[in-house]
């Protein structure tokens, strides 16, 4: 890229020169002052061809770069790999296919993820989110428990001019459990595995703010789901699948090479075939607010 620039900047310098000198041999006769004017207009479109030599990133670093580049000067091209991370809090409310948690309350759900992402997009990250959910008296369920852990392969793309994105796919770890409120018995979905997918759009409104959605779906399977009584059932299986759609700000920091963020989001999660060990399903629906740092 780089070599093919210089090349294009040195054939337009001979092209311009050859111009020249044409019009230096049908213009004998020009003045000095025409003369002098051409110069001028030649050191000007030299400045500019060496602006642009310039411009090109230094050691080659925008191989690779093509439709991806993000920005229009070679700096975005360039930017480095380094970490990647954040934390959100999410105020959320557990609903019930039976009905089985009324006069809930939302509930605290924090979560963290950290990861790392090199200079072309792709990345690894981990991610831990959990919620425990405590209802009044007067319903089945006076407790609900929700942990995900994630593992996930991440990477950049854009879509268009003005659609970013991120899609990442990987592991998942989940645990589930509901204690009913005679405080005897209990239903808990044990160390489910699986896979999960998701992707991030982002679409820029004004400035450092930008609409964002964000979604991710899994299938886990468990060995077992035990209860008060002992092992419930075995080879279980279930599914999770979230949704966010909001608001973020962002801004450059590091040169440039990092972005600052802060979101707020209205989101929901779907776990179906989860509760009583009968396909009955929990929903979460609420707002949450995230900051952290991409690349």
């Amino acid at each position: 890229m780089r070599k093919f620039s210089l090349g294009m900047c040195v054939a337009l310098l001979f092209i311009s020169a050859g111009a020249v000198q044409t019009q230096a041999q049908s213009v004998d006769y020009a003045s000095a002052s025409d003369f002098n004017e051409r110069i001028k207009q030649l050191e000007i479109e030299l400045a500019s061809y060496k602006n642009a030599i310039e411009s090109v990133c230094a050691d080659d670093c925008d191989l690779g770069c093509g439709s991806t580049c993000l920005g229009d000067t070679c700096s975005t091209c360039c930017k480095k790999g380094g970490i990647t991370g954040g934390a959100s809090i999410s105020f959320v409310k557990p609903f019930h296919t039976e009905g089985q948690t009324a006069n809930y309350d939302y509930t605290g759900a924090p979560s963290v993820w950290l990861g790392y992402q090199r200079a072309d997009g792709l990345g690894i990250r981990g991610r831990w989110w959990e919620v425990d959910a405590n209802g009044p008296n007067n319903t089945r369920y006076d407790q609900i428990h929700m942990r995900l852990i994630d593992l996930e392969v991440t990477d950049n793309f854009r879509l268009g001019r003005k659609l970013n994105g991120l899609v990442s796919g990987g592991f998942r770890y989940a645990e589930y459990r509901e204690d009913e409120a005679t405080g005897a018995d209990f239903l808990s979905q044990q160390h489910a595995m699986g896979l999960v997918v998701g992707t991030e759009l982002r679409r820029n409104i004004a400035g450092g703010f930008s609409l964002f959605g964000l979604g991710r779906t899994s299938f886990l399977f468990s060995e077992s789901s035990t209860s008060s009584g002992g092992v419930q059932s075995e080879n279980t299986t279930f599914s999770v699948s979230e949704l966010q759609l909001g608001l973020e700000y962002s801004r450059p920091i590091f040169d440039g090479n990092s972005n600052m963020f802060a979101r707020v989001a209205a989101e929901t999660q779907y776990w179906n075939g989860v509760s009583d060990d009968d396909t009955e399903d929990v929903s979460l629906i609420g707002f949450g607010f995230a900051f952290g740092v991409t690349r």
